[in-house]
């Protein structure tokens, strides 16, 4: 559930929202952000990696390369080799272009709730793991 809270100087309200009308089976993550990387992969319902490849039109897109975890019953509308559009193209011309992202999912259906760049086999926002050291994490 996702508290909401509404006031003013005269008054204060409270109430409660969900992922999807109904379903609490996954709890809501506030400031998920904060969260160790342990408790990142046990709290997301699907994890994914993209990466970054040059379109024809010389703008970069990010296509789903692997699903390291996937919740049982969760519905998740991306699967290997779709095109993952939730980050801003990157024009031919920009300095840095990241190799992809690891985008850590909430919810059901699945949805985006943190992602990281990474370069190469490491990801620095997350300590500098590597990519190897994170699919054995998703797979315990």
């Amino acid at each position: 559930m996702i508290p909401l809270t509404f006031s003013s100087e005269d008054w204060t309200t409270s109430s409660y929202s969900t992922f999807q009308d109904g379903d609490e089976s996954f709890e809501y993550v506030e400031n998920f952000h904060e969260l160790p990387l342990d408790e990142k992969i046990e709290k997301s319902t699907a994890i994914l990696v993209t990466e970054t490849s040059k379109g024809e039109d010389g703008k970069y897109v990010n296509r789903v390369v692997e699903v390291l975890k996937k919740a049982d019953g969760v519905d998740m509308y991306y699967q290997e080799g779709d095109l993952y559009d939730d980050h801003p193209p990157y024009e031919e011309n920009d300095e840095f272009v990241p190799g992809g992202y690891i985008v850590f999912m909430g919810g059901n259906p699945a949805s985006m709730r943190y992602s990281v760049s990474y370069s190469g086999d490491r990801i620095r926002s997350l300590g500098g793991i590597s990519l190897a050291l994170l699919r054995e994490k998703c797979d315990t």
